[in-house]
C-alpha cells in the first residue's frame, strides 16, 4: 500500500513539477507574443542575450584573457558557432581545432565547433577576413 501512495504522488506531482520549470516569470507574461531578437546564429543557444552587450562589459571580459589570447580573440571578434561578439556572454572559451586556437562565446558551443573541424576552421577564416575588410 505504501508503494502505491508513492506511485500515486509521483504520477500527479511529476507533470506539475515539469510545468513549473520554465524561465518565464508568470507575473511578466502577457497575452501578446514577444518578438525574439534577430540572431545570425547557426546554433540554438541557451543564453541568447536579449540586449546587445555593453562595450565596457565585452572589454572587461576580454581583459581577463592573457595578452596573447586577447589579441587573438579581438582579431576573431565573434564566436564561430553563434556569431555573438566574443566577451558578450562572459570570458571567451579557447579551444584548439587541429592545433589552431579558436574562441567561442561559451562552453555550450564547444561540441558544435569540434564536431566538424574543417567547417569550423573555414568559418574562422571567413570571420577573420570579414573583420580585416571592415577595418579598412
Amino acid at each position: 500500500m505504501h508503494d502505491l501512495r508513492k506511485l500515486y504522488w509521483a504520477f500527479w506531482l511529476l507533470p506539475i513539477t515539469w510545468a513549473g520549470c520554465s524561465e518565464a516569470d508568470s507575473s511578466k507574461v502577457s497575452s501578446a507574443p514577444t518578438p525574439k531578437p534577430a540572431v545570425a546564429a547557426t546554433t540554438k543557444h541557451p543564453k541568447v542575450a536579449e540586449e546587445p552587450a555593453k562595450t565596457s562589459e565585452v572589454d572587461a571580459n576580454l581583459a581577463k584573457l592573457s595578452p596573447e589570447d586577447r589579441k587573438l580573440a579581438e582579431a576573431q571578434k565573434v564566436c564561430v558557432e553563434t556569431e555573438h561578439p566574443l566577451g558578450a556572454m562572459g570570458v571567451p572559451i579557447k579551444i584548439l581545432v587541429k592545433d589552431q586556437p579558436v574562441f567561442l562565446c561559451c562552453d555550450h558551443c564547444k561540441d558544435g565547433a569540434l564536431k566538424d573541424p574543417d567547417k569550423t576552421l573555414a568559418k574562422l577564416e571567413k570571420i577573420k577576413n570579414e573583420a580585416k575588410k571592415s577595418q579598412k
